[in-house]
């Protein structure tokens, strides 16, 4: 029995799934369908019902566990989801783009659409692993996050902790409860991020750079309302501006001068509704000497100007 031609129509049976071709009720049974022990020995597999179409962040489509065979072999040019497996024991492994990557105990693996591949189990030593099937906008941000998109497979350093997150999806997955969809989803986030944190801190050149964003951060988090530049922080942390608004836009999506303006409006906010102080000495304790800046600020921030946003929330 040619297992490509297995997952050929166990991935046509998604298909229909996710285009409401079949009854969801009976996805179990017929995707557990007997194939042969030599290629899969044991298996378990659920399905969602996320449209091949979905524009969310992120959503899974399927996932499963499987005990492979010695003649376990899937090999595709192309696949239309992202997929990340988790190697839970035994051997085998992944070549993606002409690339051979080993595949034991504690090894994650990913390939995302558009690359050939081939998942191979070792004869001797077949291997064990848990797969997820998935999609959405935020997919190829988190797999970059993560190490996955570049490295193609990385040896996880909390193999307990891992092997808990895959198995919460797994078995979520599978009791198909109200909310299973979201739950996975979630949890999928969190494996990527939690990758996402073990890849910043692996490298000597991320950590280096991760502490002076921290640094930075500090600082500004101390004394944002006696900041008036953006040279002034830099100077203080001793670091090139520029490069420092680099690292502001890697590990928090803004520029430090957004970071300090939106620190500063908040606390402002705080203090129009809980002090009795004027909107001008409002501004003063956040270090706007300008009482029509503070306000033009303020306004671009919170769509109101200080005084109406005060009348609207008192």
């Amino acid at each position: 029995m040619d297992i490509r031609n297995i997952w050929l129509d166990f991935f046509d049976l998604k298909e229909a799934i996710v285009t409401d071709k079949v009854d969801i009720s009976n996805i179990v049974r017929v995707s557990t369908r007997q194939v042969g022990e030599d290629v899969v020995a044991e298996s378990k597999y659920f399905f969602f019902e996320t449209s091949s179409t979905f524009k969310g962040d992120i959503a899974i489509i399927c996932g499963g566990y499987e005990k492979c065979g010695p003649a376990f072999d899937i090999n595709r040019v192309d696949y239309p989801f992202h997929v990340v497996k988790y190697t839970i024991r035994g051997k085998g492994t992944l070549t993606i783009g002409g690339q051979r990557h080993k595949l034991q105990s504690g090894v994650l693996s990913s390939f995302s659409p558009g690359v050939a591949h081939e998942y191979k189990a070792d004869p001797s030593d077949p291997m064990e692993h848990i797969f997820i099937t998935f999609i959405g906008a935020e997919a190829k941000s988190l797999l970059k996050k993560s190490g996955l998109s570049e490295k193609g497979s990385i040896q996880v350093a909390d193999q307990q902790a891992m092997l808990k997150l895959v198995e919460t999806i797994l078995n979520k997955g599978l009791e198909k409860s109200e909310y299973a969809e979201q739950i996975c989803g979630s949890y999928l986030r969190i494996l990527l991020m939690e990758m996402a944190c073990e890849e910043s801190t692996g490298s000597e050149r991320h950590m280096l750079a991760r502490q002076s964003y921290l640094r930075c951060k500090r600082f500004i988090d101390e004394n944002f309302s006696e900041i008036y530049s953006m040279q002034q922080v830099a100077d203080e942390c001793d670091i090139n501006v520029r490069y420092m608004s680099r690292l502001f836009k890697e590990y928090s999506y803004i520029t430090p001068h957004q970071y300090v303006g939106r620190l500063k409006m908040n606390k402002a906010v705080n203090l129009l509704l809980n002090t009795p102080l004027s909107v001008a000495q409002v501004g003063l304790e956040v270090g706007y000497e300008d009482q029509y800046h503070f306000s033009r600020v303020f306004s671009r921030h919170h769509g109101a100007s200080p005084r109406n946003y005060r009348r609207q929330h008192m």
